[in-house]
């Protein structure tokens, strides 16, 4: 199934998956219940939409495409486009992309590569976060899990809890602060 068009209120991926191709747009929530939602176009129209990603379902979001909302993934999500935010339950989520405000990870893992950008502040919270040589993140806040760094923090580090692991390639272009953790 492919969406060139104009989805006016809600998508629901079930079974085989879909592509919504460059130029479709889909307003309001996305969920991918099964199977994998491949996104060349925009997903949401507001801050406020979701894209849900449930256990066992996929989304890759690719170059040039977009999500105006939070992306919540507990499957398996690829960002190689933008996205405005985003949460992990489970699963994996890895961004070759923008993600443009903040990153929650409760479980599962985040990996940002050597192309990922996160434009607020990643907070670890459970899961497992890696930040690769060449990506960079603007602020962690690690408060359980591990957050491994060889790529580039811009302004601070705060840990409260679990472990955060500044390697020999990583940076840190402000504060680091433990109270709690193993840095």
């Amino acid at each position: 199934t492919t969406n060139s068009g104009h989805v006016v209120t809600s998508l629901t991926v079930n079974g085989d998956g879909m592509t919504n191709a460059a130029g479709g747009t889909v307003d309001g929530n996305t969920t991918v219940t099964a199977g994998t939602l491949e996104n060349d176009g925009t997903l949401g129209n507001s801050t406020a939409d979701t894209v849900d990603v449930q256990a066992g379902a996929g989304l890759n979001n690719n170059a040039g495409a977009g999500v105006s909302g939070t992306v919540t993934n507990a499957g398996t999500t690829v960002n190689d486009g933008t996205v405005n935010a985003a949460t992990n339950s489970a699963g994996t989520f890895t961004n070759d992309g923008d993600v443009t405000t903040t990153v929650g990870v409760t479980g599962g893992t985040f990996a940002n590569t050597a192309t990922g950008d996160v434009g607020g502040t990643l907070t670890n919270n459970g899961g497992t976060v890696t930040n690769a040589a060449g990506g960079e993140l603007q602020a962690v806040s690690n408060i359980s899990g591990t957050t491994t760094s060889p790529g580039s923090v811009v302004t601070t580090v705060g840990v409260t809890g679990g472990t955060f692991a500044n390697t020999a390639t990583g940076d840190v272009g402000g504060t680091l602060t433990n109270n709690g953790g193993t840095v």
